[in-house]
């Protein structure tokens, strides 16, 4: 399934940086939201068996990302920071995860590959472009490093996973 990213209403130009940067590197559609109610998001994502992310922001910055299934259903959530976006010239294939988000279900972002569910072999024969690089902070949050050839693209902090029925705020 694929998913279709779009920003909050009015967003900052980082944000909309950050929205088409990530879309990009995981090869989502983007779609600029302007005055787009959640109907017609929700109507797009029916036609096109889609998930929908919405970027939301906090004082000018992305704050959290919101994934719904196709009938507008929310499933998880990450509030996150966002570091430096580097540009990239289009990396392709699969996403190389190096670690699950714990209570996060990695199959909403696309096509993305976890050691333990593949053998070693896969990657000698397949090695990935695209990696994201997980690590545990001692504060407790997480860390994603977003790499395209080995070269860092942008670092997402997360600093809490949101799931089904948790209070989005």
């Amino acid at each position: 399934m694929s998913v279709i990213l779009t920003t909050s209403r009015s967003p900052s130009r980082k944000t909309r940086s950050f929205g088409r940067s990530i879309s990009d590197f995981f090869g989502w559609k983007y779609l600029t939201r302007g005055k787009m109610p959640k109907e017609y998001l929700i109507s797009e994502a029916n036609r096109t068996s889609s998930y929908i992310c919405i970027l939301d922001e906090l004082k000018g910055n992305p704050s959290r990302l919101r994934f719904f299934d196709c009938n507008g259903k929310f499933m998880a959530g990450l509030k996150i920071t966002v570091g430096n976006i580097q540009q990239h010239n289009g990396c392709g294939g699969y996403i190389f995860f190096t670690h699950p988000i714990p209570g996060f279900p990695l199959n909403i972002l696309g096509d993305v590959v976890i050691p333990s569910e593949v053998p070693n072999k896969f990657f000698r024969e397949h090695p990935p472009e695209k990696k994201a690089v997980v690590t545990c902070n001692p504060d407790g949050t997480m860390g994603i490093e977003l790499q395209c050839r080995n070269v860092p693209v942008m670092r997402i902090k997360i600093l809490k996973v949101i799931r089904q029925g948790e209070d989005l705020v």
